[in-house]
């Protein structure tokens, strides 16, 4: 099965996790759509434990369409250090991470991930209705001197564009300009 968690946090100290956000959902479904029974079983443990959850029709779908968002998000927060309030009010920052984004949409599209147009206008409404204070888990990073998630996320979308012939410059941006952090301070 595959999954995706909704939610913003981060590690105040070890063994102390603050959520930010109010938004706590886990999603999750076989990656062959099937509605199995032990997702079924799954589903129903995590209501009966109280837990936000939702069995998707297509979990793939679903990856994809957080990591559209969370490829745009972390980019440019880790990218400026700024939250996401003052990126998404300025038109300069909120173009470049509609470019990011719109690149990873591409990807999956072309990967044969039937994921449709709207979900970069739907994940900017998403992102217009967070809290002004959140940054990317890779921003958190950057600053603290740990490695960078960005192989896995504008890397990712580098490194499959050019397998499928697709131009991606604004991730190819991104990874050229943290590249030097990528891998966190060196001792």
């Amino acid at each position: 099965m595959g999954g995706v968690a909704e939610i913003s946090a981060r590690v105040v100290e070890p063994g102390l996790i603050k959520r930010i956000s109010e938004r706590k959902l886990i999603q999750f479904g076989e990656m062959n759509r099937q509605q199995s029974a032990r997702a079924q079983s799954l589903h129903g443990a995590l209501i009966e434990a109280g837990i936000e959850t939702e069995l998707s029709e297509d979990i793939n779908v679903t990856i994809w369409n957080k990591f559209v968002f969370l490829t745009g998000l972390s980019a440019m927060t880790a990218l400026t250090g700024h939250p996401v309030g003052r990126l998404r009010e300025d038109p300069d920052t909120r173009e470049l991470l509609e470019q990011i984004m719109n690149e990873a949409l591409r990807v999956a599209q072309a990967s044969g991930v039937p994921i449709g147009d709207a979900v970069v206008a739907e994940r900017l409404q998403f992102i217009d209705g967070l809290p002004a204070q959140i940054r990317a888990s890779m921003a958190i990073d950057r600053a603290a001197g740990r490695q960078l998630e960005l192989p896995w996320l504008s890397g990712a979308v580098v490194r499959k564009g050019t397998e499928l012939g697709l131009p991606t410059p604004a991730n190819r941006f991104v990874c050229q300009a943290l590249k030097l952090d990528a891998m966190g301070v060196q001792h």
